[in-house]
Order: C-alpha cells, then sequence, then structure tokens
C-alpha cells in the first residue's frame, strides 16, 4: 500500500506505507523538503531505522542510519546532546 505526502519542491511523493515511519516535520533538510524516517531492509533481512532527506525534487534521497548517526554523535559530539 503506498501513501502521498505533500512536498514543497516535488509537489506529491508516494511512498511505499510500510517503510515510513513518520513524516519529521520541524527536522531541517537545508537542501529538499522535509525528512521523514523510514524502515530499510537490509541483505540479511533486518531491519534498520533511517532518516530518508529527499533530493533532485524529491525523486530520490539519501538514507542515513539513524541509529549509526546517534552512536557517532554521542562519542564523538557528546556537546551537542544539550543543545537539541
Amino acid at each position: 500500500m503506498t501513501k502521498e505526502y505533500t512536498t514543497k519542491s516535488a509537489g506529491k511523493l508516494v511512498l511505499d506505507d510500510d517503510d515510513v515511519v513518520a513524516v519529521m516535520e520541524g527536522v531541517r533538510n537545508y537542501d529538499e523538503d522535509t525528512p521523514f524516517l523510514s524502515t530499510k531492509v537490509l541483505e540479511d533481512g533486518s531491519k534498520r531505522l533511517t532518516i530518508c532527506a529527499p533530493t533532485e525534487g524529491g525523486y530520490n534521497c539519501t538514507d542515513i542510519d539513524l541509529l549509526d548517526l546517534l552512536d557517532w554523535v554521542k562519542k564523538n559530539r557528546p556537546e551537542l546532546w544539550d543543545q537539541a
């Protein structure tokens, strides 16, 4: 099943509803539309939470592993936790 999301640059973005966990209103994507939290199925069948930041007018996106990102910030920039 799919669901349409309204985006600033591309108008309508159609996503697989099973993969989208949340549209991340209030989270900045400086180049394109509102990022969304989704699941990514890995080759071994496991799932990871990813932040998908739309690019190319909403026709593509960059997936960032959420837990990897949080772990990196915690280890390398712990002072940023207080700024959120």
